[in-house]
């Protein structure tokens, strides 16, 4: 289809085409040369393998703007052509750049914006279709620079400090979910302080926001962690140094809600926060009987999700499941917190319904197994749970979001 339209259009049809198009093309005109029906010269062959490699480039150097600027469709045709290149062995990404491509996939699907978003007023004009995302360095004769400025200085305790720049991060995504959280959690806003030593992780903060799938572990137990005063997060190993001298943290407006005493190896379920293991000590003190607080979507998970054949045959959680149930396997670090005296039958898990989105679909499963295999925020799902989310077995492995409801 696209050789016959770049025969009869020419180079032009090529700036209409993005990559999953021109790597179809080069298909189609590699066979038609293995047949003798070769219709372009070896020069405009040459331009389509150049465009593929400026587009592989471009979503090498940087896949969060490469993936942020494709529609919706486009995101989705590109990721299932580059599944179907995965299942092959022959991706022309790495594993990292995929995930990525993937989560900002997933991301949309989660969200459902409405013609009632609003953004703050001191935030210059935006589109969710064309600049859902803008990156805006303040002048320094702002008042917005002065307030930030005296804010962050004042709280670094040091007296002598040069702001080299301050970048106001417009993530209409991001205000859409702090926006939605606003309407479920007591209106508790406070500005914070956040640090992270990995550019990687900077990056996907500033486009994906927090997740507490990315941040298992911690000193007072698992979650993101946020400083009250600069000094903290300014210290290693938090800090972003760019030179020995240039230092980056994010300075961020954080909705808080309920609050316990943090313990080591204490971590969050969907509806409290608890002891080691999640087994003991206090979990939301305030939340109790009739004001207890509905579970929050803030503790979304993402991850990859494949498949697997139960055949009838016991489960992790003691039970017999067939393959036609929509059930799935957790992943080990996830479940294995939950486990009892070491008997995986007494989980407090097992059983739980998990809403889980995909790329195709969503779909309420139930917790019944264990995926030794799996990483934190990774599925394993049963044949027909997969899919529902994923559109068909042959994709064999997809990422998706999911929470614990």
């Amino acid at each position: 289809m696209h050789a016959t339209k770049l025969a009869n259009i020419g180079i032009k049809y090529l700036s209409d085409l993005q990559l999953d198009d021109l790597y179809q093309l080069q298909d189609e005109l590699n066979t038609l040369w293995k047949n003798g029906q070769s219709t372009i010269s070896n020069n405009l062959y040459d331009k389509i393998v150049d465009s593929i490699n400026y587009e592989i480039t471009q979503l090498k150097t940087d896949p969060y703007n490469y993936a942020v600027i494709k529609t919706d469709n486009e995101l989705k045709k590109l990721i299932d052509y580059l599944t179907a290149l995965h299942s092959q062995g022959k991706s022309p990404i790495e594993n990292s750049v995929w995930d990525i491509l993937n989560h900002e996939l997933t991301m949309r699907n989660v969200i459902n914006f409405n013609s009632s978003l609003t953004y703050p007023s001191h935030w210059t004009t935006m589109s969710l279709n064309e600049n859902p995302i803008e990156f805006i360095k303040l002048s320094r004769i702002s008042q917005e620079f002065q307030d930030v400025s005296s804010f962050f200085t004042k709280s670094l305790q040091k007296s002598s400090i040069v702001i080299y720049s301050i970048t106001r991060i417009q993530n209409l995504r991001l205000w859409y979910i702090f926006q939605e959280l606003q309407k479920i959690i007591p209106n508790n806003i406070q500005r914070l302080f956040h640090g992270t030593a990995s550019s990687t992780h900077q990056k996907l903060i500033m486009y994906h926001g927090f997740y507490y799938s990315f941040c298992p572990g911690g000193l007072i137990g698992d979650g993101v962690y946020f400083a009250v005063n600069a000094h903290y997060s300014n210290n290693d190993p938090y800090v972003l140094k760019k030179t020995n001298h240039r230092r980056e943290l994010f300075i961020c407006q954080v909705l808080l809600g309920n609050s316990s005493q943090g313990g080591s190896g204490y971590c969050c379920t969907s509806v409290e926060y608890c002891g080691v293991g999640c087994q003991t000590g206090k979990c939301w003190s305030n939340a109790s009987g009739s004001n207890r607080q509905k579970p929050l979507r803030s503790n979304l998970f993402h991850g990859r999700c494949t498949y697997y054949y139960i055949q009838g045959e016991y489960t992790a959680c003691g039970i017999r499941h067939s393959d036609s149930e929509y059930i799935a396997a957790l992943n080990a670090p996830q479940f294995d917190v939950h486990t009892s005296d070491g008997n995986p039958n007494l989980n407090s898990l097992c059983n739980r319904r998990i809403q889980v989105k995909g790329p195709r679909g969503l779909i309420v499963v139930r917790v019944v197994d264990r995926c030794s295999s799996c990483s934190h925020g990774s599925l394993d799902l049963s044949p027909a749970a997969f899919k529902v989310v994923a559109g068909s077995l042959s994709v064999g492995v997809d990422q998706v979001s999911w929470y614990i409801e």
